[in-house]
């Protein structure tokens, strides 16, 4: 059985400490309707789930009116006061665990900041992450490096001994591009030598001694703590 060294731990937000991607499929499904787009399955994963607000426009919505761009705009930031999803199941009990044990944790999501403080408080888990990088504060989102760079340097550590909690596509790519190691969150089909293990929410997730236990598949990570 293989083991693995890490000195941080990334989650993503939406679709891996809550249930918010329904809500935001929703959100952007109404706006292809009024504009005559088409979104597929494959588009949503790569255009929507991890990506900001200006990206996804920038990329499905290029051909749209500036004036309609602008209403997108005003539309997401109600959008993201208003949404107030429900936690993964057993992630407040998974990441209390983690951090119990463990110091060095953060959130990096392509949400801004303001909703994100907002969730994680509302959520009660926002004290056990002592960093957050958020959209507000990246030049190049997810699948660029970026953000998981910066979760990295702000965690002080190399990313090589990182691991992060991702579902998206993109937050993947990310993750890996950063040279990181990947959970893959209620994406079962992909695969890669970064991907070291697969979970639909942390119902079988456990840290024991500093050894933090993957579902069934039991993938032992030594959780060096400085």
């Amino acid at each position: 059985m293989k083991t693995y060294s890490i000195k941080g731990i990334l989650f993503d937000m939406d679709g891996v400490l809550v249930d918010s991607n329904a809500e935001v499929e929703k959100f952007w499904r109404a706006w292809a309707v009024k504009e005559n787009l088409i979104l597929t399955d494959q588009i949503i994963a790569e255009h929507i789930y991890g990506r900001t607000t200006i990206d996804t426009i920038n990329e499905l919505f290029q051909l749209s009116d500036p004036a309609v761009k602008k209403q997108i705009i005003e539309a997401a930031l109600v959008f993201d006061r208003n949404l107030n999803p429900a936690l993964m199941q057993e992630a407040a009990r998974f990441v209390s665990e983690i951090a119990s044990a463990f110091h060095k944790i953060a959130v990096v999501t392509s949400a801004p900041l303001e909703r994100t403080q907002k969730i994680l408080r509302l959520n009660k888990i926002d004290r056990f992450f002592s960093h957050c990088v958020t959209g507000d504060e990246i030049t190049r989102g997810k699948p660029d490096p970026e953000p998981y760079l910066k979760g990295a340097s702000k965690l002080q550590l190399q990313p090589a001994g990182c691991l992060v909690f991702e579902d998206s596509n993109s937050g993947i790519l990310s993750a890996i591009a950063a040279g990181m190691y990947v959970i893959a969150v209620n994406n079962e089909n992909y695969v890669h030598d970064k991907v070291i293990g697969h979970i639909n929410d942390y119902t079988n997730m456990s840290v024991h001694n500093n050894i933090l236990n993957i579902g069934t598949h039991k993938v032992h990570i030594d959780l060096m703590v400085e």
